[in-house]
Protein backbone atom coordinates (compact mmCIF):
# COMPACT_ATOMS: atom_id res chain seq x y z
CA UNK A 1 0.00 0.00 0.00
CA UNK A 2 2.78 2.73 1.00
CA UNK A 3 4.42 1.87 -2.68
CA UNK A 4 1.61 2.65 -4.47
CA UNK A 5 0.99 5.32 -2.17
CA UNK A 6 4.33 7.01 -3.23
CA UNK A 7 3.44 6.06 -6.85
CA UNK A 8 0.25 8.01 -6.83
CA UNK A 9 1.98 11.05 -4.74
CA UNK A 10 4.77 10.84 -7.32
CA UNK A 11 2.64 10.88 -10.17
CA UNK A 12 0.14 13.90 -8.53
CA UNK A 13 3.04 16.00 -7.89
CA UNK A 14 4.76 15.25 -11.88
CA UNK A 15 1.00 16.28 -12.84
CA UNK A 16 1.10 19.33 -10.61
CA UNK A 17 4.57 20.17 -11.58
CA UNK A 18 3.33 19.92 -15.44
CA UNK A 19 -0.01 21.99 -15.03
CA UNK A 20 1.94 24.90 -13.38
CA UNK A 21 4.84 24.74 -16.37
CA UNK A 22 1.97 25.23 -18.29
CA UNK A 23 0.31 27.53 -17.19
CA UNK A 24 3.43 29.94 -16.89
CA UNK A 25 3.92 29.32 -20.44
CA UNK A 26 0.49 30.46 -21.16
CA UNK A 27 1.21 33.21 -19.25
CA UNK A 28 4.22 34.38 -20.48
CA UNK A 29 2.77 33.63 -24.05
CA UNK A 30 0.11 36.27 -23.19
CA UNK A 31 2.12 38.69 -21.76
CA UNK A 32 4.10 38.79 -24.85
CA UNK A 33 1.00 39.08 -27.24
CA UNK A 34 -0.13 42.01 -25.12
CA UNK A 35 3.21 43.71 -25.44
CA UNK A 36 3.50 43.38 -28.49
CA UNK A 37 -0.30 44.63 -29.14
CA UNK A 38 1.02 47.97 -27.31
CA UNK A 39 3.85 48.09 -29.45
CA UNK A 40 3.01 50.92 -32.28
CA UNK A 41 3.69 50.10 -36.19
CA UNK A 42 5.27 52.99 -37.74
CA UNK A 43 5.09 53.13 -41.40
CA UNK A 44 7.34 55.83 -43.26
CA UNK A 45 5.60 57.30 -46.08
CA UNK A 46 6.62 58.73 -49.56
CA UNK A 47 6.74 62.40 -50.58
CA UNK A 48 4.65 61.30 -53.48
CA UNK A 49 2.13 59.75 -51.74
CA UNK A 50 2.29 62.73 -49.22
CA UNK A 51 1.76 65.13 -52.13
CA UNK A 52 -1.30 63.11 -53.37
CA UNK A 53 -3.05 63.09 -49.84
CA UNK A 54 -2.97 67.10 -50.07
CA UNK A 55 -4.02 67.73 -53.50
CA UNK A 56 -6.87 64.95 -53.04
CA UNK A 57 -8.17 66.82 -49.66
CA UNK A 58 -7.20 70.16 -50.43
CA UNK A 59 -7.84 70.72 -53.88
CA UNK A 60 -10.28 68.07 -54.74
CA UNK A 61 -12.23 68.36 -51.77
CA UNK A 62 -12.59 64.58 -50.55
CA UNK A 63 -12.56 63.54 -46.57
CA UNK A 64 -9.46 63.02 -45.11
CA UNK A 65 -10.42 59.39 -44.52
CA UNK A 66 -11.55 58.83 -48.17
CA UNK A 67 -8.25 59.86 -49.72
CA UNK A 68 -6.83 57.81 -46.87
CA UNK A 69 -8.45 54.59 -48.01
CA UNK A 70 -7.85 55.57 -51.08
CA UNK A 71 -3.49 55.52 -50.77
CA UNK A 72 -3.79 52.34 -48.51
CA UNK A 73 -2.77 54.75 -45.78
CA UNK A 74 -3.90 54.99 -42.02
CA UNK A 75 -6.36 57.40 -41.10
CA UNK A 76 -4.23 58.84 -38.05
CA UNK A 77 -1.34 59.07 -39.98
CA UNK A 78 -3.06 61.07 -42.94
CA UNK A 79 -4.50 63.44 -40.54
CA UNK A 80 -1.08 64.24 -38.96
CA UNK A 81 0.31 64.89 -42.52
CA UNK A 82 -2.54 66.81 -43.31
CA UNK A 83 -2.25 69.02 -39.90
CA UNK A 84 1.45 69.61 -40.86
CA UNK A 85 1.10 70.63 -43.85
CA UNK A 86 -1.65 72.75 -42.97
CA UNK A 87 0.66 74.51 -40.18
CA UNK A 88 3.47 75.07 -42.69
CA UNK A 89 1.10 76.97 -44.72
CA UNK A 90 -0.20 79.08 -41.82
CA UNK A 91 3.67 79.54 -40.89
CA UNK A 92 4.32 80.94 -44.57
CA UNK A 93 1.23 83.17 -44.70
CA UNK A 94 0.32 81.60 -48.32
CA UNK A 95 -3.37 81.44 -50.00
CA UNK A 96 -4.87 78.40 -52.35
CA UNK A 97 -7.77 77.18 -53.39
CA UNK A 98 -10.18 75.56 -51.02
CA UNK A 99 -8.29 77.31 -48.28
CA UNK A 100 -9.81 79.14 -45.14
CA UNK A 101 -7.32 81.68 -43.64
CA UNK A 102 -5.56 84.10 -45.87
CA UNK A 103 -6.61 86.02 -49.23
CA UNK A 104 -5.03 88.38 -51.23
CA UNK A 105 -7.00 91.59 -51.64
CA UNK A 106 -7.25 92.66 -55.16
CA UNK A 107 -6.56 96.14 -55.82
CA UNK A 108 -9.77 98.34 -54.37
CA UNK A 109 -12.37 95.86 -54.88
CA UNK A 110 -14.41 95.41 -51.54
CA UNK A 111 -15.66 91.88 -51.12
CA UNK A 112 -19.25 90.85 -50.36
CA UNK A 113 -19.35 88.47 -47.53
CA UNK A 114 -23.07 86.91 -47.00
CA UNK A 115 -23.64 84.35 -44.20
CA UNK A 116 -27.05 82.72 -44.05
CA UNK A 117 -27.82 80.28 -41.39
CA UNK A 118 -30.09 77.62 -42.23
CA UNK A 119 -31.80 75.22 -39.94
CA UNK A 120 -34.06 72.55 -41.81
CA UNK A 121 -34.95 74.25 -45.00
CA UNK A 122 -36.00 77.48 -43.04
CA UNK A 123 -33.65 81.28 -43.56
CA UNK A 124 -32.84 81.36 -39.44
CA UNK A 125 -30.69 84.45 -40.05
CA UNK A 126 -29.26 86.80 -43.12
CA UNK A 127 -26.31 89.02 -42.65
CA UNK A 128 -24.19 90.76 -45.76
CA UNK A 129 -20.76 92.38 -44.72
CA UNK A 130 -18.71 94.11 -47.07
CA UNK A 131 -15.46 93.91 -46.45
Amino acid sequence: MTQLQKMDSRLVSEFENDMKGSQNAIRNAQCHKIFQGRGKKYMKIKQDTKQQLYCMVQKQGMKIKDAALKLGIKYATAKTIIFHQRQKRKAKRECGERMCGYTRRYGQRSSRLKIISIIGSEVVHQQDYNL
